[in-house]
């Protein structure tokens, strides 16, 4: 999560909220390792509604 974080410029604490929107959803499972894609439908849906900007 803290590579996630910092490759995005956004805290560890919105990084783990995304993960668990999307295992909510079905779309992946972190609770193992590797994580699992389930759904790579919803994974990209998710990724195309959710505005996340990188700060420089």
């Amino acid at each position: 999560m803290d590579f996630i974080a910092s490759c995005c410029c956004c805290s560890r604490k919105i990084v783990s909220k995304a993960l668990n929107e999307l295992a909510e959803e079905d779309a992946i499972n972190f609770s193992s390792k590797p994580w699992i894609v389930k759904d790579a439908e919803k994974l990209e849906k998710y990724a195309l509604d959710v505005p996340i900007a990188a700060n420089g």
